[in-house]
């Protein structure tokens, strides 16, 4: 291998590894600037899945602790630091899937937001 293609190579593995390194570092924002993220724990200590609305605006949590979605409301689209617990049911809790799996995981949306599937891995299903 000549010299100019070594010298290309090393240019194009630092410039990966810095890129790479930088767009981590703004990718993982520090919303509470003390390295934690986003706390759901008054909501559920084991929380497993996570979705959004299409314009950012809600958020859904799968919690496998009590078997439910917890919905928050994000006030700027997809900014963590703006969210807020809404309590459907008026006692902290969210919108009950013990029914169909007692190990909720995963959730989605249909495309408009009227159709949620919960992925449970108990029963192995989509319900």
């Amino acid at each position: 291998m000549n010299v100019l293609k070594r010298i290309f190579i090393l240019f194009l593995i630092f410039n990966l590894t810095f890129v790479s390194k930088v767009q981590a570092e703004a990718t993982f924002n520090d919303i509470n600037g003390d390295g934690t993220g986003f706390d759901v724990s008054a909501q559920d200590t084991t929380p497993r899945g996570i979705a959004f609305n299409n314009d950012g605006t809600k958020m859904f949590v799968v919690g496998d602790t009590d078997n439910d979605i917890n919905e928050y409301t994000l006030s700027t689209a997809f900014d963590l630091s703006t969210a807020t617990f809404n309590d459907i049911n008026g006692e902290g809790s969210g919108f009950d899937v013990s029914a169909q799996d007692d190990k909720p995981i995963y959730i989605y949306f249909n495309n408009d937001g009227t159709k949620m599937f919960v992925i449970g891995n108990t029963a192995y299903d989509i319900n």
